[in-house]
């Protein structure tokens, strides 16, 4: 993976929200960590790794295509309904996204090989202006529509539709050439710990004697008192808070990342888990992407105590046989590496050389 680290940074990309995205990064213009300055998600830091790369928070256009929000709010979907006070709300160091934010016409696109939008936050008008530019799109909600319309063909003068999929089963999709499986984390094993600078030695000197275990909210509320008690007394538990940094450290200096429940998830902390070193431990249920439900990772059950049950025998059978833990957690390693960063970002680089080409000898 080193040659991405050693080639590629020649190419420019801008990463490119609305004002009234409510996810990611909250930073002005050409700030060079802004990918750390989210108080959601961590987002696509594959593209900061091996790209040269800008972010940039614009105005939202009126134009019909750039009003996706609108769409959430429709659709009921998470707390979209806040979206209009985001801009103002939402802050990192003091700073609101309407702060952050510059005019759609402000962007230096020509300077640019890439460009991804979350949502369609620049219009078609923009797009046809410059037609250089590779232009990619994230619909974030799979359930809307432009999500599923994309399959089928680019929307709004746009390239590439990037589907945040992660699958070891490519569908009918991959038939599609304007189509890329890039997940909206999409990272390598190595991309936190170069962009944030996290220390393997200073994780062994504070690793307790127990093994530590990342439990998400959600799953806590699965688990009795009792139950919470008892797998208390083989790992030291861990609820993150605080912002993306503060999250992935904690992940960084984990063991394990246990997801109990059913509950229906696309699926996106997965890598988040696996790209931080953790051995993931999780049912098989609920997901719409399970590639690191590897051999000696899954509860399959459905039952909740059952679940329990099989999670501590998990937890204790790693323990007693390291290399087994380390086989699983490698098995892990090179799948992300190959689903969620080698193969999407190749592809990517393969789209823009083709347009490249296409340019050269007006095809």
């Amino acid at each position: 993976m080193e040659i991405f680290l050693n080639d590629y940074k020649n190419i420019k990309v801008a990463l490119i929200k609305q004002e009234v995205y409510n996810d990611l990064y909250i930073a002005k213009p050409y700030d060079s960590e802004f990918y750390k300055k989210s108080l959601k998600r961590s987002g696509p830091l594959g593209f900061v790794e091996i790209f040269n790369c800008d972010f940039f928070i614009v105005e939202t256009a009126e134009d019909p295509e750039c009003k996706i929000w609108e769409e959430k709010i429709k659709a009921g979907i998470g707390n979209y309904r806040n979206s209009i006070k985001t801009q103002y709300s939402n802050k990192f160091d003091n700073l609101t996204q309407s702060e952050c934010k510059v005019k759609i016409d402000q962007i230096p696109y020509e300077e640019y090989d890439i460009i991804i939008s979350f949502d369609i936050s620049i219009p078609t008008r923009i797009v046809k202006t410059f037609p250089k530019q590779l232009w990619c799109y994230y619909i974030s909600e799979p359930p809307l529509s432009d999500w599923k319309e994309s399959f089928s063909q680019p929307l709004y003068g746009y390239d590439i539709f990037f589907t945040q999929l992660f699958s070891l089963n490519k569908g009918k999709e991959e038939t599609k050439s304007h189509v890329i499986d890039m997940p909206y984390h999409a990272v390598s094993s190595s991309t936190y710990q170069k962009l944030f600078g996290f220390n393997q030695i200073e994780e062994l000197e504070i690793k307790n004697k127990k093994p530590t275990a990342i439990l998400p909210r959600y799953c806590k509320q699965f688990l009795s008192d009792i139950q919470f008690e008892k797998l208390s007394e083989f790992v030291e538990i861990k609820i993150t808070v605080g912002t993306v940094e503060a999250y992935l450290r904690s992940l960084f200096h984990a063991d394990y990342y246990l997801r109990l429940g059913n509950t229906n998830k696309f699926g996106n902390e997965t890598i988040e888990a696996v790209a931080s070193g953790c051995l993931f431990i999780s049912s098989t249920k609920g997901w719409r992407n399970r590639i690191f439900n590897v051999k000696s990772t899954t509860l399959d059950s459905l039952d909740i105590q059952e679940q329990f049950d099989a999670l501590i025998n998990l937890i204790k059978h790693h323990e007693e046989n390291p290399k087994l833990k380390n086989a699983a957690k490698n098995n892990q390693k090179v799948i992300l590496n190959r689903i969620c960063f080698s193969d999407p970002m190749l592809r990517l680089i393969e789209k823009l050389e083709e347009k490249k080409i296409k340019e050269y000898y007006f095809i």
